[in-house]
């Protein structure tokens, strides 16, 4: 640490000095590349903070991490990671709007941050990264102006690590293990949406892009620019003054940048080290760079192309060598390596995790390795997260390891042991356990056996043109489809119901979805099951598969879905064993032969309906379309199409309204309703005055055949329209309870009186003493 920039004490006497974490720096892995950052304490000449700030040279510099970590934790310094060409990190300031910015970005390219590793800053303000991968040739700007407090930071730019400390409170950068995949797993690809927003479309010039800046191009770059902002520091003026000498064209650019540099007085002889910087190095820094830092501070792209013209795709990447995991001589090779010595006393009680987060201990007999105790759900699971037993299963499988006694009581007295967690999830794309609600979880999701390839996927879609000629339903139905394939974890809030004739091919649908999701990820309950109090068949799917739904009029299966549609945790019960709760991950697909199978209100948001007019096919077309779904690569083309399908729905909004889902609800209506509403707007008595009593309604219903239960269907109609009830004067003779059905403020202004006098004046065929309706 530079003798004159030592930190600052911080407040308090006997305040132990906080400690760099080693777990969360050793938790980024080999791939990724750490950097010595500064203490965190420690500021320049100006008294500004630059613990987030590298050590010199940091870009270009061979490190190994291993022993970046060692010194970091010797020294208590912050370590940083230099991103590499697909690392990509969403920095969200709230200092700037970035919240309200990231909200806006979630919802303009359907970001669902849950799919990506988040670390929260020691702020304690609310900002973070989110950690994503973007393809290793694609240049990116890092600040569009649409979405201020947001840096989208690529290769060429450091982050601070989880386990730093943050110079204003002393806290740590943290890892978020609730609702986040962790750091040690894949990491995952940025949405198309967000790559497309923020690929950077560079311009170009000369063929190396070198050497063309002229003294006017370089006051129209940098005048309006505060040399202070653009290089606080040395680590800065080593990046900025040889990127900007390759990018000047003679000695009189030169000379307006150094003029330009001056205008900070603070600066250590500007002139000498822009002397020492070669022009004519091959490779390293260039005009990339020198580009890159004019957009980090808000030159346009117009400016720049007046000044470096039509240019060859030109980054900040391209300025550095790739990243090399190799280290100076003598380096430690892995941190795993390193002599216990060397590790200092924040290792003395700490070896690297297992790659699933936890080291569990061998059980005496290797027969029992595979399987774990779930200690609320009160289940033995096999690794495989498929097979799920009872004591009496497990004691009737296992039951001779314990020569004496019970092998359930043996298990709990822990004289046979085996690995135990207190919870068990169902989780996409995690790991086998993850950390959930604090405490280690096993999760029972595994991946599809299925790997998505490139082929023949048109008969497909032919299909599915063929099943919706309609543009819109055929897209409602591949961005379902695409959303189960593209992001497994994410629930969509609505489920999908598809009717038509029977034997049409819409079961083809629910095939090719089971084969590319797994059959161990779906399940396929009937209605029966559907209805009932039991609900074990929601325990491990990703996918619900509802053959032949049908509520016949009944809203049972409609309130038994409602919260395995939209609620964050599904409560599992089971004839026999435990009652618990997972968090919900399933999503429904279902199909019916019926345009009235669920009995749904006209404002419904949970199912997503659509009507297929096809008609059967001759044989030939089934043979054709079930032998493709019976090859493996047919249908593993067919996963390639829908990962890389655009999705145009939020699977977090209420369903989107199709013309079927009208159609289907007004089917769900009595004739009695239907008559109703076609008076009301058709303006006939007695809704030909804004005012009407429930009498009157119950008259009309009692006149259809085969309603049993007038009043409740009167009240049913009266909230459907949103009538609005007013106030009754119970001393009034006649004292009638009105309701308003047009022009609600109107009347619920007027006073009691004068409203029923009104109604009075608008209805002379009731006779004056005929009795109130309630």
């Amino acid at each position: 640490m530079p003798a004159n920039n030592k930190p600052a004490a911080r407040k308090g006497k006997g305040t132990p000095e906080p400690k760099v974490n080693a777990k969360a720096f050793a938790r980024y892995g080999k791939r990724r590349t750490l950097i010595p950052l500064r203490h965190y304490l420690e500021t320049d000449s100006k008294g500004k903070s630059t613990g987030k700030l590298p050590r010199t040279g940091w870009t270009t510099k061979n490190y190994v991490s291993a022993s970046v970590i060692h010194n970091a934790v010797m020294d208590n310094t912050n370590v940083g990671w230099r991103l590499g060409p697909e690392d990509l990190v969403l920095d969200i300031d709230p200092r700037n709007g970035g919240l309200d910015s990231f909200a806006r970005l979630c919802f303009d390219v359907s970001l669902d941050q849950s799919r990506y590793v988040r670390v929260d800053s020691g702020r304690g303000d609310g900002g973070f990264h989110l950690y994503m991968l973007k393809p290793a040739d694609m240049a990116t700007c890092e600040t569009p102006a649409e979405y201020p407090g947001i840096e989208f930071k690529a290769v060429g730019r450091q982050v601070v690590c989880a386990g730093s400390l943050h110079h204003a409170t002393g806290k740590h950068y943290a890892f978020v293990a609730e609702g986040h995949p962790q750091i040690e797993g894949e990491a995952r690809q940025a949405p198309k949406a967000l790559l497309k927003l923020i690929q950077y479309k560079p311009s170009a010039g000369s063929e190396d892009g070198d050497g063309v800046m002229t003294a006017e191009g370089a006051e129209r770059l940098l005048d309006k620019l505060n040399p202070e902002n653009v290089v606080p520091d040395n680590d800065a003026f080593e990046t900025f003054a040889p990127a900007a000498k390759k990018a000047c064209a003679d000695a009189d650019a030169e000379a307006y940048v150094l003029d330009w540099l001056a205008r900070d007085k603070s600066q250590d002889s500007p002139v000498a080290r822009w002397n020492s910087y070669r022009n004519d190095k091959a490779g390293g820094i260039g005009v990339g760079t020198f580009i890159y830092i004019l957009k980090r501070h808000g030159v346009g792209q117009e400016a720049i192309d007046s000044v470096f013209g039509e240019r060859d795709k030109v980054e900040a990447a391209d300025d550095f060598p790739d990243d090399d995991d190799g280290g100076p001589k003598g380096a430690a090779e892995d941190f795993d390596d390193m002599r216990d010595e060397e590790r200092g006393a924040d290792f003395d009680a700490w070896t690297p995790p297992e790659d699933d987060g936890v080291a569990p201990e061998e059980p005496p007999r290797a027969v029992l390795k595979d399987w774990q105790f779930i200690v609320e759900s009160g289940q033995f699971i096999h690794s495989d997260g498929v097979q799920r037993w009872s004591d009496k299963q497990f004691s009737f499988k296992f039951g001779y390891l314990a020569r004496t006694g019970d092998v359930i009581k043996h298990i709990k007295q822990g004289k046979i042991k085996i690995q135990q967690y207190d919870r068990q999830v169902y989780i996409p794309n995690a790991p086998p356990v993850v950390h959930h609600d604090g405490a280690p979880a096993f999760n029972i999701w595994r991946p599809s056996a299925m790997t998505p390839q490139g082929g023949d996927h048109q008969w497909f879609l032919d299909h599915v043109a063929y099943m919706f000629p309609d543009a819109q339903s055929q897209s409602h139905v591949l961005d379902f489809m695409a959303q189960l394939i593209q992001f497994p974890e994410v629930k969509i809030h609505f489920a999908l119901l598809i009717q038509s004739r029977q034997g049409v091919g819409k079961g083809a649908l629910a095939m090719i979805l089971r084969k590319m999701i797994g059959r161990r990820n779906t399940v396929e309950p009937s209605n029966d099951e559907v209805i009932k109090t039991y609900t074990g068949w929601q325990e491990g799917a990703q996918l619900a598969i509802i053959n032949e739904l049908m509520a016949g009029g009944s809203a049972s299966v409609l309130n038994r879905l409602k919260s395995p549609i939209t609620e964050d945790t599904l409560r599992i019960e089971k004839k026999f064993g435990n009652t618990f709760s997972i968090p919900n991950h399933m999503n429904l697909f279902a199909m019916t032969n019926h345009k009235d199978a669920l009995p749904i209100p006209a404002d419904d948001r949970r199912w997503l309906i659509l009507f297929s007019s096809a008609s059967k096919q001759p044989a030939e077309y089934y043979d054709a379309l079930f032998d493709n779904i019976a090859d493996d690569s047919k249908v593993a083309a067919v996963m390639q199409y829908l990962l890389e399908r655009f999705i145009t729905f939020n699977p977090k909004a209420p369903a989107p309204m199709t013309d079927a889902k009208r159609d289907m609800a007004e089917r769900s209506q009595s004739d009695a309703t239907i008559l109703l509403k076609d008076m009301l707007a058709e303006g006939r008595t007695p809704f030909h005055f804004d005012l009407v009593r429930a009498a009157d309604i119950v008259a009309k219903i009692k006149e259809t055949p085969g309603e049993k239960n007038a009043n409740k269907t009167a009240a049913t109609f009266l909230d459907d329209i949103n009538a609005a009830k007013l106030a009754k004067d119970k001393n009034a003779v006649p004292s009638y309870q009105l309701y308003a059905v047009r022009n609600h403020t109107k009347w619920q202004r007027m006073g009691r009186a004068d409203t029923l006098a009104a109604f009075i004046e608008a209805r002379p065929d009731l006779a004056p003493d005929e009795p109130d309706d309630e």
